[in-house]
């Protein structure tokens, strides 16, 4: 009974839920009750000694981060993240001691869903129809994310124990389906973790033949490497769309992992601190950068890299604590595997995925907001997979601290729905110009300690500030932009709300001058805050430097041109 309801919780869990935090409170509910039920009937709980000490002391640095990162705030949504995956491992651990068919129900749910998805994407790739106005809007708008996400499934087909020549066929079949899709989609991580897959299989496929086994094993990883040195050579003659996909969105991402050694040559043993990327990755220049120097909007993205992101926020200790137990869940489930344990390689096929998925996208992790699917599958793996070299740990003791933490995690994700449910109210009145009402919600939500801002690049003081300058409180408007600039001091849209407000509130030309400055040091490109510079040259009747700063917009749009001429209309003819 235990093993069906977690085989139904997990459909749940895998289906698409709105942009907020529908499946973390889903999740934390079901082991909330699967720790209440431990107690109750006085369950063993089973620790595996060397992934439960490693990843578990990761956690608690992460949450210690908040000792010493540059805002409070953003340690904890992540570090809730992983400790939820962390029960999860342990439950999962527990329950599959005592329900024996749960590998095999988890097998068919997988291969469900995988068959389901593959078809729908398939049908709207190849065919034009969609279930949805977005071709892959069932799961999210990323096809980096679905066509991975499909990716971590496939293993649990392709690793599928049966003599029936139909699931032969139908491994075949759906294998050469994916690639097809991968190539359509140009997601070259997912190719990159299909291959690594492969090589596993035939690692498996060979287990009594040592020879062919090393052969086939080398000869997969030389395919592998040499498609690494395909994609980073960026050979001109080869016009393949995901190899011309990667060389367009190169200069980013290597923008992006410097910017993450930056940050860890300053921080290497601790790191910044656990949610601080985003705030610190951008101090520097974004100049010819695509898309961060988008002329005319403030294009900036996570970490690509997790664990680029991990040094850079949780320094060597942070990396080493992540990295040393999936190592020993990798090289201790390889040891063991033969062609008998089809979930084995399944689950390691996964884990595989989801680990070189890490390097490309940001959406193989959860995060504010969102919920991915490919680290739940991940860690579901990493559940099944550890249940060697466990001990248990008796006593009612354990299961309540296990049960507190729980909660906790169900506490904290119910608190950050409502903060966005609030937020959500707060931008429609600020749409509708009812400065008060939505004053009234942002106020409700904004704590310097847990909620500074809306997914990591939403200043909540910086929107505060705004409705105080819309009610003419500038006592308090002033307030707030400084909190938002300590909190968010190279943010550009901090910077250009604030920068408004001292020329055209405040009067201060000078020190608005000096923040249009600092936005132009981050991003030269900014037609923005050329047109600011442009008017507070107007204002001070330098007419002549007037023209030079509108004549160097970029590309500019619509909005932008409108308000180019009107700045030329104010200039006095000679």
């Amino acid at each position: 009974m235990v093993g069906l309801t977690t085989i139904l919780w997990m459909a749940i869990l895998l289906i698409h839920l709105p942009f907020d935090n529908f499946k973390f409170i889903g999740l934390a509910i079901f082991i909330s009750i699967g720790f209440v039920y431990a107690i109750v009937r006085n369950r063993e709980i089973q620790w595996n000694s060397g992934f439960d000490f490693f990843f578990f002391g990761f956690i608690v640095l992460s949450f210690l981060s908040a000792f010493w990162a540059p805002d409070i705030s953003t340690v904890w949504y992540n570090s809730f993240t992983w400790l939820l995956m962390w029960l999860m491992v342990v439950l999962l651990r527990s329950i599959q001691n005592k329900e024996v068919y749960l590998e095999r129900w988890l097998s068919y749910l997988f291969i469900g869903y995988f068959i389901i998805l593959l078809l729908h994407h398939l049908m709207a790739v190849q065919f034009g129809v969609s279930l949805n106005e977005d071709w892959n809007a069932f799961l999210y708008r990323n096809n980096n994310y679905t066509v991975t996400f499909l990716t971590a499934l496939f293993p649990f087909l392709l690793f599928y124990k049966s003599d029936n020549q139909f699931v032969r066929f139908m491994k075949i079949i759906s294998l050469v389906l994916l690639l097809n899709l991968i190539f359509i989609t140009n997601v070259r991580g997912a190719l990159l973790s299909l291959m690594v897959v492969l090589v596993l299989k035939m690692w498996v496929m060979f287990s009594d033949n040592p020879g062919r086994r090393y052969v086939s094993v080398v000869a997969g990883l030389s395919l592998i490497i040499g498609g690494i040195v395909f994609f980073n050579k960026g050979i001109s003659e080869t016009e393949l769309p995901i190899q011309q996909q990667y060389l367009k969105e190169y200069p980013a991402k290597s923008f992006m992992q410097q910017r993450s050694i930056d940050i860890f040559k300053e921080h290497p043993l601790k790191g910044s601190g656990t949610g601080s990327w985003y705030q610190l990755a951008y101090s520097k220049s974004v100049a010819g950068i695509t898309p961060f120097s988008d002329p005319n909007k403030f294009v900036r993205h996570r970490s690509h890299n997790l664990y680029f992101r991990l040094l850079a926020e949780n320094g060597v200790v942070g990396f080493v604590l992540f990295i040393i137990p999936w190592l020993l869940i990798l090289v201790g489930g390889i040891r063991k595997l033969n062609s008998r344990n089809s979930f084995g390689g399944a689950a390691l096929g996964c884990m595989l995925v989801y680990l070189v998925a890490s390097f490309f996208y940001a959406t193989s992790n959860s995060y504010s907001y969102l919920f991915s699917n490919i680290q739940l599958l991940a860690f579901v793996s990493i559940g099944m997979l550890s249940g060697n070299n466990v001990f248990v740990i008796k006593g009612y003791g354990m299961r309540h601290l296990l049960l507190i933490a729980s909660l906790m995690t169900f506490t904290w994700f119910v608190y950050t729905k409502w903060v966005y449910n609030r937020y959500k109210k707060a931008e429609t009145e600020i749409r509708q110009g009812n400065s008060t009402l939505a004053r009234g919600h942002l106020s409700a939500i904004w704590s310097p300690i847990f909620q500074n801002s809306i997914d990591e690049s939403i200043s909540i003081p910086m929107l505060l500030a705004e409705q105080y300058s819309a009610l003419s409180d500038s006592l308090n408007a002033d307030v707030f932009y400084h909190i938002a600039l300590k909190s968010s001091p190279y943010s550009c849209p901090v910077l250009l709300s604030y920068a408004k407000y001292l020329i055209y509130e405040k009067k201060d030309l000078n020190e608005g001058k000096k923040v249009v400055q600092k936005m132009l040091d981050l991003q030269p490109s900014s037609n923005s805050a050329k047109l600011l510079m442009a008017d507070i040259l107007l204002k001070n009747k330098k007419y002549e430097e007037v023209e030079k700063w509108l004549s160097n917009l970029e590309d500019p749009d619509r909005n932008i041109l409108v308000k180019a001429q009107s700045i030329r209309d104010l200039v006095p003819q000679n």
